[in-house]
């Protein structure tokens, strides 16, 4: 309910634990690597003939792999470890990744789908996927530190500027709320410039 924080058990599915995340990732790889194969194939074969016409070839993306790793867990719906969702997720902003970008890349946009994959589906203001998995990883943390706060603040550190930085929301504007960056980092600036330009599109995060 937008404006509320909350917490729900999220229960075990059926067989849930049975299929482990690395499956999907090996899956996932296998996949990848038929892409590249047949990419391999079509730039082996010789140019056609004049007036045909020759399909460019396409760079896959790039993919981090913590953010895959953890994306496998969700994909699986396999239950992800208190320790490898702090893990996972503070890998993925380091390299880069901002708090809806990992929620969509797990394909996160309400409780029901994290649940059965975490512990606890935890949440602060609007229930988001972004708000869903950042207070889910507030809720690991709580629960392995045995800090006093159900939500305390998820730290992770920039490649760029070399300093801990603490997540203190999973939206809202960079310099209010990623706390620690040295002045004139690039990461940071690079993530206000991306958080302006959603702005100005009319999109919140």
């Amino acid at each position: 309910m937008p404006g509320a924080a909350g917490c729900r058990g999220a229960g075990r599915r059926p067989g849930s634990q049975k299929v482990p995340a690395l499956r999907a990732c090996l899956a996932w790889l296998a996949g990848v690597g038929r892409d590249i194969s047949a990419l391999h194939a079509h730039r082996s074969q010789p140019w056609p003939k004049s007036g045909a016409v020759r399909l460019p070839l396409f760079k896959l993306p790039a993919v981090d792999e913590s953010l895959a790793e953890l994306a496998a867990y969700f994909g699986a719906r396999a239950r992800v470890p208190d320790q490898e969702l702090i893990r996972l997720t503070a890998a993925a902003r380091r390299a880069g990744s901002r708090w809806d970008a990992i929620a969509a890349a797990c394909g996160v946009r309400c409780f029901k789908d994290i649940t059965g994959v975490v512990k606890m589906a935890c949440w602060e203001g609007d229930e988001t996927g972004p708000a869903l998995l950042f207070g889910s990883t507030q809720y690991s943390l709580h629960q392995l530190t045995g800090s006093r706060s159900y939500f305390p603040p998820l730290r992770w550190d920039c490649a760029s500027c070399g300093r801990q930085v603490t997540d203190r929301a999973p939206a809202g504007r960079p310099v209010h709320v990623e706390h620690g960056h040295v002045p004139g980092c690039a990461r940071l600036a690079a993530d206000q410039g991306a958080r302006t330009r959603s702005a100005a599109s009319g999109c919140r995060g």
